[in-house]
């Protein structure tokens, strides 16, 4: 009760509110406790945070009914087209205190009467809103639906299948592997990171290659390199993300030695190109960051890819095509 109060005397100190009744005469309407009585009713109103950032030194006109029995019924609101906001200002209708009716050479009359209401701002560090003084429940994820996504960040940790075509189809098969990635997404669909993927595929035969060591019989591949993707569809059930990528390719043929001059171990790049389809795994949670809500969601990621990888020995040289499916972590930094 105490925060109630105080919030009403901070919202009425900084409101500019004033009422005047439509018809010249000036013997009413009144809401009965005065004009600060009718303003509590809508300052206590449990806006959602995205609702209060879009009503920071807004005003609102509300216009009022009033019966000759000065019962009031609110008739009209301007300033606003949000629904929501509307819905909560509507739903007041029940509270509305009573008014001293209009009267006309003494005789009570209906009539209407307009108020206007600013709200005022409320600021957290330059970043959210507070909580305000009146909240008595933890913010949750529903309240920030339609906030402004400012960044992303997706983590991706997965298993895959992978397979090679051309050259390299004949001295390797199909084999698995693992996958890293970390990227960052902005408002503009674009984003960008760090992608890692090791595999390990049996040897079918051994390359053409001199070495006094014998050759690994499940060579292992490492992929190392950077990526920019793009939003395709991002929806709450599903979302599509198209990624390419440019990648430091490493082969190891024979195992290490003491020797280093035994040991052969093929370089080259690979470009790659990644569908990602990602689906969404239970609820969204939310997180408070140094007044900063941060959302985070969870996904079952699916994707396929062809990574063309160069080698400086030919019959290393191929297409491998890979698929997989992967853990998906989305971290989405929200805006005011």
């Amino acid at each position: 009760m105490k925060k109630i109060i105080l919030l009403a005397v901070f919202c009425l100190s900084q409101a500019s509110v004033f009422a005047q009744a439509t018809d010249s005469l000036n013997f009413g309407p009144e809401p009965e406790g005065g004009v600060s009585n009718l303003t509590l009713l809508y300052y206590k109103i449990d806006f959602r945070p995205s609702q209060r950032i879009t009503l920071n030194n807004s005003s609102l006109e509300l216009i009022f009914m009033v019966d000759a029995l000065g019962r009031a019924s609110l008739d009209n609101v301007k300033g606003t087209q949000d629904k929501s906001i509307l819905d909560s200002l509507y739903s007041r209708a029940s509270t509305l205190p009573r008014f001293t009716p209009r009267t006309v050479n003494g005789e009570a009359v209906a009539s209407s009467y307009s108020f206007t209401l600013v709200y005022p701002r409320y600021e957290s560090h330059g970043a959210v809103p507070e909580e305000r003084p009146h909240q008595d429940r933890p913010l949750t994820a529903d309240d920030f639906q339609g906030a402004e996504v400012a960044e992303r960040v997706d983590i991706v940790i997965g298993g895959v299948v992978n397979g090679f075509g051309g050259s390299a189809q004949g001295y390797l098969g199909v084999g698995g592997g693992m996958k890293i990635e970390l990227m960052m997404r902005g408002k503009n669909k674009f984003g960008g990171g760090i992608v890692m993927n090791f595999y390990g595929n049996p040897s079918r035969r051994d390359y053409p290659i001199s070495t006094p060591q014998p050759q690994n019989k499940t060579p292992v591949t490492l992929l190392v390199g950077l990526a920019v993707s793009r939003d395709v569809i991002v929806e709450d059930r599903r979302e599509v993300i198209l990624q390419m990528e440019i990648n430091y390719a490493m082969q190891n043929i024979s195992p290490s030695s003491q020797d280093q001059n035994d040991y052969v171990q093929l370089k080259g790049f690979s470009p790659g190109f990644t569908l990602h389809y990602a689906l969404p795994l239970g609820k969204q949670k939310l997180s408070m960051d140094s007044y900063r809500p941060i959302l985070y969601k969870h996904h079952v990621d699916f994707h396929a890819a062809l990574r063309p990888v160069f080698y400086n020995v030919h019959e290393a040289t191929g297409v491998m095509w890979e698929a997989g499916v992967s853990y998906r972590l989305g971290c989405s930094f929200l805006s005011y």
